[in-house]
């Protein structure tokens, strides 16, 4: 990597940058899959499948746009990604729960990494 990479390569930022897509990847990813699975079942819980698959959403472009921010901003929205995945996490972790809080997880290794 050359020293134009943008501010993802400053003083740990790197591995922040990394963490923070695998992150929004797997909360993208996994949505995806839950709402495939609500639609073949048939469920009639369409409400809460989107109330989910919204939030879910948004904390995965959350990840992915702190990419290229600067470090204030990146460490914010990695801060409400990790929230965001970790409270969807547990109130879905019957279900959807356990990838989620895998992604909260990768989420706050790149937020703490984040510098600023």
């Amino acid at each position: 990597m050359s020293g134009t990479d943008g501010p993802a390569t400053t003083a740990g930022g790197a591995g922040g940058a990394r963490f923070a897509s695998f992150a929004g990847g797997l909360g993208l990813v996994w949505v995806g899959v839950y709402v495939g699975l609500i639609i073949s079942e048939g469920d009639n819980e369409v409400g809460v499948t989107i109330l989910f698959a919204g939030l879910v959403g948004a904390a995965s472009l959350a990840c992915l746009a702190a990419r290229g921010t600067s470090p204030r901003v990146r460490r914010g929205l990695l801060c409400a990604a990790t929230v965001a995945f970790t409270s969807i996490g547990f109130l879905g972790i019957l279900s959807i729960g356990m990838p989620l809080l895998i992604a909260a997880v990768l989420a706050a290794v790149a937020w703490s990494r984040a510098g600023g």
